[in-house]
């Protein structure tokens, strides 16, 4: 089933990560549940001084291996990785939101430097706790307001 028509009840954000040289951005996901789960992966890339926009660059709904996406069902207590692994060729800021339809499904980021042929440095990880958390009301919906903030019915 194609990402887009799927509700993706959270989503997990990274902060802007900086990147001067050629790196490997490695997205895994952990379904620690009894159900299976749903993961999606979009990443996104800008630069400048000051106010810039940023663009999307990979979507794991669409980039893929051969002809299949890599979005996909991940069963109870499987691994994902997207496949392919996320290139930066550019340098520059870069971030990532993961969406996923079960909070049992636990991601992590790697952001990795190849060395030399077979040797490869972890320049970053955003493990569970670095990432912040939204909890979506829609499959493209903005993230809900504020619960806190006072509303009038009408």
């Amino acid at each position: 089933m194609e990402g887009s028509q799927i509700l993706f009840q959270f989503e997990y954000l990274t902060g802007a990560i900086r990147i001067f040289r050629r790196v490997t951005f490695e997205v895994v996901a952990v379904n620690t549940g009894e159900a299976a789960a749903t993961v999606r992966v979009l990443g996104f890339r800008g630069g400048g001084l000051g106010l810039f926009r940023t663009d999307q660059f990979f979507d794991s709904d669409v980039d893929s291996v051969g002809s299949s996406p890599t979005t996909g069902v991940v069963p109870p207590g499987s691994i994902w990785k997207a496949n392919p692994t996320i290139q930066a060729d550019e340098f520059g800021l870069y971030w990532f939101r993961i969406r996923t339809t079960s909070q049992t499904l636990v991601p992590t980021l790697f952001v990795q430097e190849f060395v030399q042929a077979g040797e490869s440095a972890t320049l970053a990880t955003y493990t569970p706790g670095d990432f912040t958390r939204i909890r979506r009301r829609g499959p493209d919906a903005s993230p809900p307001p504020d619960e806190d903030l006072p509303t009038t019915d009408e």
